[in-house]
Parts: structure tokens; sequence; C-alpha cells
């Protein structure tokens, strides 16, 4: 079992950046299958709606799977400093509808090795076309971690949660907010930087 055990571990990607390479590549035999198989258990897309990433993606692959899929690449990684959680993001292209933008996904790392927790593409001009940018977060002084947040209101739900060393925080957020009537989507993410934190992140659009 022990040789099973490594044998499993040493064919998982071994970061948040393998791991979304991996998730691509896979996409390209299947999309939707792909989501399905990469998303935590908990996994959500950020979209037109929240939806549960797993469920919804294993119901649009067995609707049958794009004849071309969108294709992705890592452009920036951010990792906690426990390596337990990352925040990824990247270009993307649609072939089919012709559209680009850039997508925006946390990672955290289980027992099954890398899965995606959030993951939200926006359209726009692509960002990051050759190698990938890899900050470091200040491990030092680190605060105590505090537990998961729903944020929600009559127009709005969303959450804020961070790595379990509390070195990586993020919000994301869907709805109608800060008084702007259209709907929004949003990602936030913060990195600890010895004595607080900094914004490393935000993407917003439109809920479409």
């Amino acid at each position: 079992m022990i040789v099973l055990a490594a044998l499993f571990w040493l064919a998982q990607p071994a970061s948040a950046i393998e791991a979304e390479r991996a998730f691509a590549d896979d996409a390209r035999a299947g999309q939707w299958f792909a989501f399905a198989k990469w998303a935590d258990d908990d996994a959500i897309l950020v979209a037109r709606s929240v939806f549960p990433a797993k469920a919804v993606a294993a119901v649009l692959a067995a609707d049958g799977e794009p004849a071309v899929p969108i294709a992705w690449w890592p452009a920036v990684s951010l990792t906690s400093c426990d390596g337990g959680h990352a925040f990824n993001r990247g270009p993307f292209f649609d072939p089919a509808s012709a559209q680009a933008g850039n997508f925006h996904t946390i990672w955290r790392l289980t027992e099954e090795g890398w899965r995606y927790r959030i993951d939200m593409g926006l359209l726009g001009d692509p960002v990051g076309l050759e190698g990938v940018e890899q900050p470091t977060i200040v491990c030092d002084s680190l605060p105590a971690a505090d537990p998961p947040v729903a944020v929600e209101t009559d127009t709005m739900k969303g959450g804020i949660d961070m790595s379990a060393d509390a070195s990586l925080k993020w919000e994301w957020r869907h709805g109608v907010w800060g008084g702007v009537p259209e709907p929004r989507r949003m990602l936030r993410v913060w990195a600890w930087n010895g004595d607080d934190y900094d914004i490393v992140h935000l993407a917003e659009g439109p809920a479409e």
C-alpha cells in the first residue's frame, strides 16, 4: 500500500502550475470531463450564475463535448506559504466563439492532489502570453487563520476564505452590490506582506 501511495503521488502534479497545465491538457480530450475531474468536491464556477462545478460539468459532458475545446495556460501563480492553496491566472481562447479573456482560479491541495475550488473567466484582452510569473508571499509573523465567511444579501452572494496558514486570502462575489445596478462577479486575492494583507489581484466583470 505504501508503494502504491508513493506511485500515486509521483503521478500527481507537484504544483498548481502543473495542475493547471494538466487540467488544460485533459480539456483537449473532453472539456467538461476535465472541468469535472479537476474540481474539488465543493468547487464552484462563478459565471452567469454560481454553479456547483462537478455536477454542472458532468451534465454538460453527458450532453456532448464541444468539438474544439477552450485553450488556456497559467501566466501567474501564487502559492500559500504552507503549500496548501494557490491562485492561478492566465489567458484563455475559445475557438468556437472566437472569444478570449482571462481565467482566475483558486486551487487546493487535497488528498487526491491539486483540485480547483473557484473558477471564473472574464472576457477581455488576454494577459500573459509567455512564461509564468510566480510572486512570493512573506511567510513571517503570519496571523491566525479566520474561518470561512459567507457573504450574502438579497441581491448578492459570495464568500471569504483563506489558506490554513492565513498567508493567502480570497473573496468572491456574484450579483448586485455597491450601488451598481447591473449584476457583476468578482474575485479578489490578498497576500500577507509581513504586517498586513496586500491586494495582489482583483478581477471584476459583468455576470454574463
